[in-house]
């Protein structure tokens, strides 16, 4: 599954640095106690792409979906950082807003020689891969392939409301729902290069079928409900190029597709084609890129 879908996934956003400083107090005489010198950002080079379609009430249901990929660079005294993250959340069949994907990723290279990285993978709730912030003085590099498959069942269901045409006349629509989501990240941390990069992608939908009664006809239709499509890749780097001078770039891409779309209807006596349960799709396609030239500040 996980190649099928042509690197799929779905980073639903990568976790932030931990903070490891640890106090350490000296005991002696006479000691002369300075402040700290100024440590300003050299870079702080953040970008997050966000879109909501926005909460619509559908066969007395409310229904949303979104998405939201950071991506960024940071280099002061102590540390060389870079970090991504992604999330898909979906609002579906009146349950409550679900994160289908949750990525986050974030790496630094610091002046005391120690490279970190941390990073967790989650989807509806399930912990696909966490590793807790890993420190170490020689250089990490890894790479996760990483994918989910809902389990059958987990969004399956009915429910029942009366259209406005119907004459007070109840439509019941039974769904089956099924999702996949996977991601790959890659990252690599030592004393010349700060890199992490994700690959995600995911979709999810459901089989329809509506149905009523009205004035004695009994009336039925199915189609296929879109919830959403996404594809996203996103790459925070910092590198050394000549000497001191180091490039730091910043590129993400993200495509969600086919969010909250269907069109279940019923072709009525005298009435004429009515709706059953129907909602326009949306989407994003969005792309963001920064790079420049950077003097290592350690």
């Amino acid at each position: 599954m996980k190649k099928t879908l042509a690197l799929m996934f779905a980073l639903s956003g990568l976790a932030g640095l931990g903070d490891n400083a640890r106090a350490a107090t000296l005991l002696a005489t006479p000691v002369i106690v300075r402040p700290p010198a100024a440590c300003n950002p050299t870079l702080d080079e953040k970008k997050s792409i966000t879109w909501q379609k926005g909460e619509s009430t559908v066969a007395g249901i409310k229904w949303d979906a979104g998405v939201s990929a950071g991506i960024g660079v940071f280099a002061d005294c102590t540390r060389l950082s870079a970090e991504g993250s992604v999330g898909v959340n979906a609002k579906l069949f009146g349950a409550l807003t679900v994160k289908a994907l949750d990525v986050k990723l974030a790496a630094s290279s610091k002046a005391d020689h120690t490279n970190t990285i941390e990073y967790g993978v989650y989807a509806f709730g399930f912990k696909i891969k966490e590793k807790p912030l890993v420190s170490s003085t020689t250089p990490i590099h890894g790479a996760e392939d990483l994918g989910y498959i809902l389990p059958s069942g987990d969004f399956d269901g009915s429910f029942s409301y009366a259209p406005s045409w119907a004459g007070g006349a109840m439509a019941k629509v039974n769904y089956n729902s099924v999702a996949q989501v996977a991601a790959d990240i890659i990252y690599d941390v030592s004393p010349t290069e700060v890199t992490v990069r994700s690959i995600a992608a995911g979709n999810m939908s459901a089989h329809v079928d509506g149905s009523i009664t009205y004035k004695g006809f009994d009336l039925s239709d199915s189609a296929n409900f879109d919830a959403f499509r996404l594809v996203q890749s996103g790459r925070a780097q910092l590198f050394q190029d000549v000497g001191s001078t180091w490039k730091a770039e910043a590129v993400n891409m993200v495509i969600l597709t086919d969010v909250l779309g269907v069109d279940v209807g019923v072709d009525v006596p005298v009435l004429g084609h009515k709706s059953l349960f129907s909602m326009t799709p949306g989407g994003l396609n969005k792309d963001y890129s920064f790079t420049k030239n950077v003097t290592k500040p350690f």
